[in-house]
């Protein structure tokens, strides 16, 4: 035989509860106010329930009566799926809380389009908290354009305050700071005006110790007729080890270091220079 409802196996009556006061079957579908009238009154929201009830009582699928102010329309909500205090809903109601699980759900292929739930799930403000702090320890694949506020350009005379990541402008360069005490120039030559010319340059390091590649790739062999006829107006004897100082004109040109020379007509020298409009006289033939 089927196990069926025997009232013997419960406390019972055999007449229905006649109240006269308007109070509740189950105590816990009212708030017990004990001061100053010791009575039963409606909650005054879901989360006046939620505070009174602990969770073990919550068993059993019954009524709890919620109303703002008095007079106002009385509301029922239930534990309808658990105990849970997001789970205390209005009666009536098809609104079902997603889990943390299920906020956590990955990129798919389509998209990341999810499938919506049947009936519609929603969420709560700690729901998003937990989604936010799960969503930032996985690993993710920008497609779209974010924009961080990273950059100060401003021209500093030196750096600022130790923070890590930072970029900012000084003495012309770029500067990162990459580990929090180390800063390094950033490679930029088209807003870098340390790395701006024409042609090929040569790269040398800045104030700061940021690269930079002001002076242009030099000729070993100089031709200009301006440069040569100034070398050969210097003074050379033994004295001063057929060495001279050059001024050529104009004086915006140079010999620089490294850079050597011939006379144009006789008698012929190599003028080789040994430091910048410096040079050393050696004869030809």
């Amino acid at each position: 035989m089927a196990n069926q409802y025997q009232p013997t196996l419960h406390t019972g009556i055999n007449k229905p509860y006649g109240l006269g006061l308007g109070l509740p079957t189950d105590a816990r579908s009212f708030y017990y106010d004990p001061s100053p009238n010791f009575r039963y009154r409606p909650y005054t929201s879901p989360a006046e329930a939620i505070g009174y009830l602990p969770v073990q009582y919550r068993e059993g699928k019954f009524t709890v009566f919620v109303q703002s102010v008095p007079g106002a329309q009385t509301k029922e909500y239930w534990w309808r799926d658990g105990t849970a205090d997001l789970q205390l809903i209005e009666k009536g109601s098809t609104i079902t809380y997603a889990t943390d699980l299920e906020m956590e759900v990955p990129e798919t292929t389509s998209g990341g389009q999810i499938t919506e739930d049947v009936p519609p799930k929603v969420t709560s403000r700690a729901k998003v908290f937990h989604y936010w702090w799960w969503i930032k320890r996985q690993v993710q694949t920008v497609t779209g354009k974010w924009t961080f506020n990273l950059l100060k350009l401003a021209q500093l005379t030196t750096a600022p305050a130790n923070e890590p990541g930072i970029v900012w402008f000084q003495n012309f360069n770029f500067q990162a700071n990459k580990t929090g005490f180390t800063a390094e120039a950033v490679l930029t030559s088209f807003n870098n005006d340390s790395l701006k010319g024409i042609g090929e340059r040569v790269m040398s390091a800045g104030p700061t110790g940021g690269p930079q590649a002001t002076h242009a790739l030099l000729e070993q062999i100089v031709i200009d007729t301006d440069i040569i006829n100034a070398c050969k107006a210097g003074a050379y004897d033994a004295t001063n080890g057929y060495t001279s100082t050059v001024t050529p004109i104009p004086a915006s040109k140079l010999i620089y270091k490294g850079q050597f020379c011939r006379s144009n007509t006789a008698p012929w020298y190599l003028y080789f220079a040994i430091d910048d409009n410096r040079v050393a006289r050696i004869p030809l033939g």
